[in-house]
């Protein structure tokens, strides 16, 4: 893995990229082809309309209102797109709204599924 090349040990390279998806103030989700949440960052917890329990996030669909739901699938097409991004607005659960771009690449490992990066 090149994010975090001196760290050998699997555990120790999990443990540090919880604290980045814990940490930082970013929307960030792996998913796979198939749209099932691999990980996602606990920034998803602060929109209006998305549970505050991670254990309710099985598909990428659960971590983002409904109002975004119709531009999710428009994402799909972006993956092709290396500078593609959507923008939205979205508020958060203080009553704060937020303005995000969201870009999805699409990564191939080794003859695994494919999955989908969205950040």
């Amino acid at each position: 893995m090149a994010l975090l090349p001196a760290v050998a040990d699997l555990a120790q390279r999990d443990a540090c990229l919880n604290l980045l998806c814990e940490q930082l103030p970013a929307l960030i989700s792996i998913v796979d082809s198939a749209g099932k949440l691999i990980m996602a960052s606990a920034q998803h917890a602060l929109l209006e309309g998305v549970s505050s329990n991670p254990e309710d996030w099985r598909k990428v669909t659960d971590l983002y209102p409904a109002s975004f739901q119709g531009t999710l699938e428009g994402l799909k097409e972006l993956r092709h797109d290396p500078d593609g991004r959507v923008e939205f607005k979205a508020r958060h659960k203080d009553g704060q709204f937020h303005v995000y771009q969201i870009r999805c690449l699409r990564q191939i490992a080794d003859g695994q599924q494919p999955v989908l990066v969205l950040f």
